[in-house]
């Protein structure tokens, strides 16, 4: 690998100078520009200021309109499940607002209720809080392993009952 002589272009296109060069050697193609360097470093920070300006911007905006965070969240729940807004609305009416497998109501929990599906198949289910979702997805959707732990807990339960 040749030197690069005081004068002669690099890859980027400046002069080379000794002075102003950076990198592993100073003469070889391999060290930097400092000028090509210093334009990097301030792209990389406008980039990141920008990208905090906007997730600014938007944060501002959700909470002058809630609309537009709910539309946000129907539109990432729709993306992960295929639930559209008007057939979760749907799901939500046809259980009156309850979890599918512990009937409490939606105003009791801090989050709307998930939107189920199964895994395997790719099909929705129904609406469940995220403490029954989670269990499901805990369990692996195994009803197998369901029976265990249910039958586990009723070994645990009838142990803890005094004798009469």
């Amino acid at each position: 690998m040749r030197r690069l002589q005081p004068g002669e272009l690099r890859k980027c296109g400046h002069a080379y100078d000794p002075k102003r060069s950076i990198g592993m050697r100073p003469g070889k193609p391999s060290g930097g520009c400092r000028v090509c360097k210093t334009a990097q470093v301030l792209r990389w920070h406008t980039q990141s200021l920008n990208r905090i300006r906007v997730a600014e911007r938007a944060r501002v905006r959700y909470h002058k309109d809630p609309s537009i965070l709910l539309a946000a969240r129907a539109r990432a729940r729709h993306a992960a499940t295929g639930w559209t807004t008007i057939a979760y609305r749907g799901a939500f009416a046809a259980q009156k607002g309850r979890c599918a497998l512990c009937g409490r109501h939606a105003s009791e929990f801090k989050k709307a209720l998930c939107a189920d599906h199964c895994h395997q198949s790719k099909t929705t289910r129904a609406l469940l809080c995220t403490n029954c979702n989670m269990g499901l997805g805990n369990f692996q959707d195994d009803p197998d392993l369901m029976r265990r732990a249910i039958a586990y807990i009723e070994k645990h339960r009838l142990a803890l009952k005094p004798a009469v």
